[in-house]
C-alpha cells in the first residue's frame, strides 16, 4: 500500500489474484486511479487459482487495465513496479494478490529503487504485457475462464469416503 501512496503509474505481475488480495489494495487502487495514475495488473490463469469473481472487479475498476496470460506457459511471476513524484521502486518476490500472499503467509520479496533496474523491470513488464499469450480483460475472457476455473474446482475436489457433497 506504501507503494501505492504516491505512485502514479502502478504495473504489478502476479500468478494469482484473489478476492482476499484485491480487498486489501482496492482503496489504494482507487485513490491512484482518483489522482490520475495508471494501473496495470497483469496475472494468469495458471493452475486455475485465479478467482473470477476477482476478475470481475478489477474488470470494474476505472483507469485499471486488467491483462489475463492464458495458455500453457506457466506465469509465475509476482512483480511490483510502482513510479511517481517520490521516485520509483521495484518489488519482485513470491507475493501474489491474495490475502495469504500480501499478509499471512511468509513471503520473501525484494525491493529495488536503483535506476538502472527500474528502467529494465519496466521494459521487462512491457515484453510480458505485449506477449501473444496476454489477452485483454474483458467479460468473454471472464466468462471462458469462470467455466474451465469451475470445471477444474471440481475435478479437483478430493471427497472422503462415505461423505456426500453438497455445494449449498
Amino acid at each position: 500500500r506504501r507503494g501505492l501512496e504516491a505512485a502514479d503509474d502502478v504495473r504489478i505481475v502476479v500468478s494469482f489474484t484473489r478476492c482476499s488480495g484485491l480487498g486489501l489494495l482496492i482503496d489504494s487502487l482507487r485513490q491512484v486511479a482518483e489522482r490520475g495514475g495508471k494501473i496495470r495488473i497483469l496475472t494468469s490463469t495458471y493452475q486455475s487459482v485465479t478467482q473470477p469473481e476477482a476478475l470481475d472487479v478489477l474488470l470494474q475498476l476505472p483507469r485499471v487495465e486488467t491483462r489475463v496470460q492464458m495458455g500453457s506457459v506457466g506465469l509465475h511471476a509476482k512483480f511490483w513496479w510502482f513510479y511517481g513524484d517520490r521516485g520509483a521502486e521495484c518489488w519482485a518476490g513470491s507475493s501474489n494478490l491474495s490475502k495469504g500472499g500480501l499478509a499471512t503467509n511468509i513471503e520473501w520479496n525484494v525491493r529495488r529503487i536503483d535506476s538502472a533496474v527500474i528502467q529494465e523491470t519496466r521494459h521487462q513488464f512491457d515484453r510480458l504485457w505485449g506477449r501473444a499469450d496476454v489477452r485483454e480483460l474483458d467479460d468473454q475472457l471472464i466468462r471462458l475462464y469462470r467455466k474451465s476455473y469451475l470445471e477444474n474446482a471440481a475435478a479437483n475436489m478430493v471427497r472422503p469416503a462415505g461423505v456426500e457433497y453438497n455445494p449449498d
